[in-house]
């Protein structure tokens, strides 16, 4: 039998690529949830350290979309450079995007 990639299931937790990207000020994160989820959408810079929880908690089913403005945990403007979305669950899915900012 033919296999089936991951991406490819229906069921699959999806986060799509940033958009735009390059950005500034503001670039979209959307994710599609195929049932509801508790997870974690974290910022980090290209060293790997933490900079912004963007969403933490239970989420419904379906699509969600944020803005990120290109500012940490507490509100100071990043610089230019490359960061990483990772959303990742209470069940260990983790899926990971990288965004470009520019200032």
């Amino acid at each position: 039998a033919p296999s089936v990639s991951h991406a490819q299931q229906p069921d699959a937790i999806r986060l799509k690529p940033m958009y735009p990207n390059p950005f500034n000020p503001t670039t979209l994160v959307e994710f599609e949830l195929p049932r509801p989820s508790r997870l974690r959408l974290v910022i980090y810079n290209a060293l790997g350290q933490q900079v912004r929880v963007l969403a933490a908690g239970q989420f419904r089913e379906g699509i969600h979309r944020l803005r990120w403005d290109g500012t940490d945990q507490f509100g100071n403007q990043l610089p230019t450079g490359m960061y990483f979305i990772r959303l990742s669950t209470k069940t260990g899915i983790q899926r990971t995007r990288s965004v470009l900012l520019l200032r």
